[in-house]
């Protein structure tokens, strides 16, 4: 009996995705604030899709509507003196009746008390450029909802619904829901806890949690798609970028317990990118039961965020299985969970095929030319090939 060589592959290339409307791109949710309100420095980021002018917008936070009624920076400026706010980035503070071009973030203040921090704000800088919109948020009164020790245990909640929505509107037609869960927000490790810095980041509507700290609320990266899934014996690990910006290197992070996790392996990022992004990467030594994924992104100067995690069940070949090539046929012990049987040429023709089969199967070899193929065997938790000469 041969068994077939297994092997990873490492897949690195771009492919056009570009937004049309205007889309919430992150929500600073558990905002740092000083001595003052939790109400204070609270704001989210737009992207402005193929351009926008603010008359046409409409926003509303899980508080309530918000608006844009600020006619000049003045209230930024008052206790927040740019150019200090943002590094090596030329800022456009946006008025009623201002536009912004395609392809940009809109910085988009939920509240004018801002007295207690000055945030960076380079990163989400995109060619140079930043704009800032000052809106005005019912006095006094925080737009959004923090991991709470009485509403959240760990990322589940505890009490009540955990989810809160944005939506932002354009006139037109255009309209996106951004819903995060208040459980899910990270602290600077990394786990669900209450930390300033905690914030919700959306990518075609997809919610990913981070927590940058709070003098760097930066989108180095927008992860798109995240997903895991059996083959090969191994685990394959996909992820998209929709925007990569002083993105450095990703590291591929695996746990058993969705708590404590380690690097398996560092992918260098694109830097600078506006396409959307593939990276791929094989485990070919996942833990036997449920495995933990998450990618950890790691910018030029050191600063980081995560993507969301993804689990998926491994049963390694051995567990439940067993394959006897006989001189006229193939027995086969599979095991209490259904799989599927197939049988290939050495062309990769499809020969035979069986589906949702269990415990003990008998193969025969009378319908086989002579030649060589390749046995099969899969379901949602494992992915096995067998190499046979007939």
């Amino acid at each position: 009996m041969n068994k077939t060589f297994l092997f990873c592959i490492f897949i690195y290339f771009p492919f056009l995705g570009m937004a049309q409307c205007p889309e919430v791109r992150f929500i600073m949710v558990d905002a740092c604030n000083g001595s003052g309100s939790e109400s204070d420095n609270e704001f989210f980021v737009i992207h402005s899709g193929d351009g926008l002018n603010v008359n046409d917008l409409g926003f509303t936070t899980p508080t309530g509507t918000v608006t844009a009624t600020s006619t000049n920076n003045t209230d930024f400026n008052a206790t927040n003196p740019c150019p200090s706010c943002v590094s090596g980035c030329t800022i456009h503070f946006v008025a009623n009746g201002g536009s912004v071009p395609a392809g940009q973030h809109v910085v988009v203040f939920t509240s004018r008390n801002l007295n207690y921090l000055t945030y960076d704000l380079s990163g989400l800088c995109i060619g140079g450029q930043i704009y800032m919109l000052v809106a005005n948020a019912t006095p006094g009164t925080g737009q959004f909802a923090n991991w709470a020790s009485g509403s959240c245990s760990g990322c589940n909640p505890s009490a009540g619904d955990p989810n809160r929505t944005t939506t932002i509107t354009e006139a037109g037609g255009c309209s996106m829901d951004a819903t995060y869960s208040r459980c899910r927000l990270r602290n600077m490790a990394g786990t669900c806890a209450s930390q300033d810095g905690g914030a919700a980041v959306f990518t075609n509507g997809t919610v990913t949690y981070n927590n940058n700290g709070c003098a760097t609320p930066d989108l180095p990266v927008d992860f798109g798609k995240f997903t895991v899934e059996i083959k090969n014996q191994g685990v394959e690990i996909f992820w998209t970028t929709m925007q990569e910006v002083n993105n450095d290197y990703f590291t591929v992070q695996k746990s058993s317990d969705g708590v404590l996790f380690d690097n398996i392996e560092m992918i260098p990022g694109a830097g600078f990118s506006d396409s959307e992004l593939l990276y791929e990467f094989s485990d070919t030594r996942p833990f036997s039961g449920v495995n933990y994924y998450r990618i950890k992104q790691t910018d030029f100067d050191g600063k980081f965020s995560f993507s969301d995690v993804q689990a998926v069940r491994f049963q390694p070949i051995g567990e439940g299985r067993k394959v006897v090539f006989a001189p006229h046929g193939i027995l086969i012990n599979g095991g209490e969970e259904p799989f599927f049987v197939s049988v290939y040429s050495s062309d990769g023709s499809l020969v035979s095929q069986l589906s949702h089969q269990t415990g003990q199967i008998e193969l025969d070899f009378d319908s086989l030319t002579p030649g060589v193929y390749v046995l099969a065997m899969h379901n949602t938790f494992f992915y096995e090939t067998h190499k046979f000469i007939r």
